[in-house]
């Protein structure tokens, strides 16, 4: 299908990076060896910028086995990229013949780190290529279940309960209260790694205990999620796996906290509190102590597409 015309400039939005305010891990499913899980996914006010425009002279080159001449331009993130994974998909799925592309990273979500980036851009890339050539629903959700467990939530980003291997969603209105307070690691782990470690160590559940965990969490969302019910399965073995996790946790607690957790795969932690003053006060003392400290926001979900503006003529 030939490519309507897009602005030179390009298209560009936002790509949050999320938690899990719950992560309850299960068995692996016979079919393809991932592990079914009940997870709340929520979306955050800390967010790359990825904006989809025609390649430029100057651009970075394509991979070499890119046949559409697509390429990604992600400051200090080399090799693969899920984004440029989510645009090669959305071309063979849907059949758009648009001229090369450039995807443009702007990087604030921390790399390998539990929080979605990379799946982030991979949604965020979707939606602007859907944007420039809609498709329909059910294409966009089978691309998005072919690049990743994350990715179907980060196609519309916001609160969810997210089942299966994460591509069944349940999409909640409005976002998780409060405020947290995000402790960057100055390393990264393999959310592969982190996954056979908990499989090691024996921390996944049975089938029913993953279903009893499901209605105990289906039944309280309404009141915010309880603080008993804001765990996370794949904690113990990312600790397991490096131990100084253990310390920023602890140093979470220390600035009044509540519920401290590794986020996602981690190494990322992180802590809730009541608003955001409570959460920059924390915040600054965690950077006082020599902690890599931000403040985030939950998030309900991000604003269309927009045109990149033009600079005006000098």
């Amino acid at each position: 299908m030939t490519s309507p015309t897009i602005p030179a400039a390009g298209l560009t939005t936002t790509a949050p990076a999320k938690v899990n305010a719950t992560l309850v891990v299960g068995p692996t499913r016979a079919p393809d060896g991932r592990h079914d899980l009940v997870s709340v996914m929520q979306s955050l006010s800390l967010a790359d910028t990825v904006t989809l425009r025609p390649r430029r002279d100057g651009d970075p080159p394509p991979p070499a086995d890119d046949p559409h001449g697509d390429a990604v331009d992600c400051a200090g993130v080399d090799g693969d990229n899920l984004a440029l994974r989510a645009l090669r998909a959305f071309r063979d799925a849907t059949g758009w013949d648009g001229p090369p592309m450039t995807v443009v990273i702007h990087k604030r979500i921390p790399v390998a780190a539990g929080m979605a980036g990379g799946s982030a851009d991979a949604g965020a890339t979707l939606r602007l290529a859907h944007a420039v050539r809609p498709a329909d629903d059910a294409t966009l959700a089978r691309i998005a279940i072919g690049l990743g467990a994350d990715v179907p939530h980060q196609l519309r980003p916001g609160l969810v309960l997210a089942e299966g291997a994460g591509e069944r969603l349940t999409r909640l209105p409005g976002a998780l209260p409060g405020a947290i307070v995000v402790l960057r690691a100055p390393f990264g782990l393999s959310t592969a790694d982190v996954y056979r470690r908990t499989d090691a160590l024996g921390a996944t559940r049975d089938a029913h205990g993953l279903e009893a965990w499901r209605s105990r969490i289906t039944g309280a969302l309404g009141d915010g999620l309880p603080r008993e019910l804001r765990v996370n399965d794949l904690q113990r073995a990312a600790i397991d796996l490096r131990p100084e996790i253990a310390e920023a946790l602890d140093a979470l607690r220390s600035v009044g906290g509540t519920t401290p957790m590794v986020s996602g795969s981690g190494p990322t932690t992180f802590a809730w509190f009541a608003d955001d003053a409570a959460a920059s006060h924390a915040a600054a003392r965690l950077r006082d102590g020599g902690h890599d400290a931000d403040v985030a926001r939950p998030s309900s979900g991000v604003a269309p597409p927009t045109v990149v503006p033009t600079p005006p003529p000098r």
